[in-house]
Parts: C-alpha cells; sequence; structure tokens
C-alpha cells in the first residue's frame, strides 16, 4: 500500500514592508516570516519600477529568488541564511549610485541587501523600528532616477527612457 501523502502544514505568514531608495528608484521590500516569529524569515518580495518593465522583472526574480533560498532545507537557519544572502547582495556596484559616504547605495541590489539588514537589525533589537531615511540619501544630479513611466533605453541601456503615447 502506497503512503499517504500528507498534505503540508499551513503556514501563517506576517510581514514588514519598508522602502529603500536605488540609484534606479525606490523600492519596496516586504519580507514575511513564518508562524509570527519575526525570526524566521519565509519569503521576499521586491517591488521597483512600473509592472512590465525589465526593472521589475530583474527586482521581481530577485525577490523569489531570495525566497526559494529561504525554503530550501538547509543545516542553516533561515537567519542565517539571509545573513548570507546580504554578504552577498551588499557592495554590488552599477553604472550609477546614490547617497554619499556610508549612507551611499551602489546599486538595486545593494539596496535590498540594506533593506534586508535593517530587518535583521530590527529583529534583534539593535535599533527602532525600520523607517526610510529620504534625508540622508542625495541622487547625483547628472543621472537622476527613473521616474514614473521611465524604463531602460535599448541603446544605452541607462534608466531614461520615458514611454510616451503607447
Amino acid at each position: 500500500m502506497a503512503d499517504a501523502k500528507i498534505p503540508p502544514r499551513p503556514v501563517a505568514l506576517q510581514g514588514v514592508t519598508t522602502r529603500e531608495k536605488t540609484p534606479l528608484g525606490t523600492a519596496f521590500v516586504t519580507i514575511n516570516y513564518a508562524n509570527g516569529d519575526p525570526k524566521d524569515p519565509f519569503e521576499v518580495f521586491v517591488r521597483l519600477g512600473k509592472a512590465g518593465s525589465d526593472l521589475e522583472a530583474d527586482a521581481e526574480g530577485m525577490g523569489r529568488l531570495i525566497s526559494l533560498i529561504l525554503r530550501l532545507p538547509s543545516p542553516m537557519t533561515r537567519h542565517e541564511r539571509l545573513k548570507e544572502i546580504i554578504d552577498q547582495l551588499e557592495h554590488i556596484g552599477g553604472s550609477r549610485s546614490a547617497g554619499f559616504g556610508p549612507e551611499r547605495l551602489r546599486s538595486m541590489p545593494d539596496g535590498i541587501a540594506r533593506a534586508l539588514g535593517r530587518y535583521l537589525e530590527l529583529q534583534s533589537g539593535d535599533r527602532p523600528p525600520i523607517v526610510e531615511n529620504d534625508d540622508k540619501i542625495t541622487k547625483q544630479a547628472a543621472l537622476p532616477a527613473p521616474q514614473s513611466g521611465e524604463d531602460f533605453c535599448h541603446n544605452c541601456k541607462q534608466a531614461s527612457l520615458i514611454t510616451q503615447q503607447g
């Protein structure tokens, strides 16, 4: 007789969403945790750019991969895996950056790493709740962040293409 499949135990999710200014715009990073335990991160969603854009697709893909890493069986706790993800993503540079000194963000992955790091700091009690630090981020005037309706130019690969009238 074949073993009956036991359905997986439902996981109750709660989460935190934070905004992080990146060189390509504002990223919304949602970290959901399992069974009411903030020290047990379960999945990550990243939103950046308009729906259907390449930038949004890249952000969604990063969120899905981070979520997959958190869900895979491992001898490491999810908390430890999130620390390793941060180590891999932080300080990745791109063609533009935002801010200066310790507040400098080099790319979208760097911004995601910062948001995840803030989440871990919040859970460890080392800092107050996650807040947006708009006043500490200064964009470079020559390289503005994309606004609503902007996407990557197919020729120069900069986030400066503005689609108008279809």
